[in-house]
């Protein structure tokens, strides 16, 4: 018997049974049955939801520091920062202009 059908059949097998053994309850009340609880047989099952975990978080820092910028911009400071580097900006474009000429 391989790797995997010994997962699918003790990570599956609880599903599959009606009167598996409850160990416990999920906060919404969902029982957790005895095949449940175990860890998978092979540790590469978990890689998937390992990955999205992973995903997961990257996205939530990308939020914040998203979110973090933005606040920082609606400070009178970043409003400040902002004008300065348009003056900056328009600056630098008309002497491009003029050299141009």
């Amino acid at each position: 018997m391989d790797s995997s059908s010994e997962y699918s059949s003790s990570w599956d097998g609880a599903r599959d049974e009606p009167d598996a053994a409850i160990v416990a309850h999920w906060p919404d009340g969902t029982a957790i049955t005895e095949g449940q609880w175990r860890a998978p047989v092979d540790p590469r099952e978990l890689m998937p939801d390992q990955r999205r975990y992973q995903r997961e978080l990257r996205w939530v820092s990308r939020r914040s520091r998203v979110a973090g910028a933005l606040r920082v911009l609606g400070t009178p400071r970043g409003v400040v920062a902002i004008l300065l580097a348009a003056a900056l900006l328009s600056a630098s474009v008309v002497t491009a202009l003029g050299a141009i000429k």
